[in-house]
């Protein structure tokens, strides 16, 4: 049953079943994301891609922060506000669960934030294949310390709420970068555990 379940789990991160509580498992319908076809190829276990992969989440993340600097109303920020002190009480609790659920959401809302379709469309897939990497292999690993990662969630909601463009895109730029580095050095401590190098 143990095994059923795992497999459910990694089946329903990579897109390829919807489990419905209450109704029961079903084959995912294509979503209709902006970049399927692109994304479809995606190897989760493949270093360079998941590397490229967190290239292109900078890349646009950067870009959804500005924006939300710009452009997040009063609700938008509260609910920033509110994500971040999730991922603080997930942090300070240790539950890492809490804290991936937290953290996704910290970071759709900024893409609500931002007010552009396509950027949201594009982050929100660019979650799924994080979501693939972790489900593949790295399940546990959210990305560096959970209360490093929390501070900056908040510090990176401050600068959003003060409209500070260029604090908020270093700041998130840095986050992603922390995460980055935690996924590279666990895939190496995993492939090579005797490596002490790592």
């Amino acid at each position: 049953r143990t095994i059923v379940r795992e497999a459910v789990k990694i089946l329903s991160a990579l897109g390829r079943v919807s489990v419905q509580k209450g109704r029961g498992i079903y084959i995912a319908e294509p979503d209709g994301a902006l970049w399927k076809e692109s994304f479809s190829r995606f190897l989760p276990a493949d270093l360079r891609q998941v590397d490229e992969m967190f290239e292109f989440r900078r890349l646009v993340e950067t870009a959804a922060t500005r924006l939300a600097a710009q452009r997040a109303t009063p609700a938008q920020v509260k609910a920033l506000r509110q994500a971040a002190q999730q991922s603080a009480d997930a942090a300070a609790d240790d539950d890492i669960d809490a804290f991936t659920r937290a953290d996704e959401t910290f970071h759709r809302a900024i893409a609500t934030a931002a007010a552009n379709t396509f950027l949201d469309a594009t982050l929100e897939s660019v979650q799924r294949l994080q979501r693939q990497v972790s489900a593949i292999g790295l399940a546990g690993v959210a990305g560096g310390s959970l209360v490093v990662a929390a501070e900056q969630h908040q510090a990176i909601s401050a600068a959003i709420a003060a409209g500070d463009q260029s604090q908020a895109t270093d700041l998130i730029g840095e986050h992603i970068d922390m995460t980055l580095r935690q996924f590279q050095q666990e895939i190496r401590h995993r492939l090579f555990p005797t490596d002490s190098s790592s």
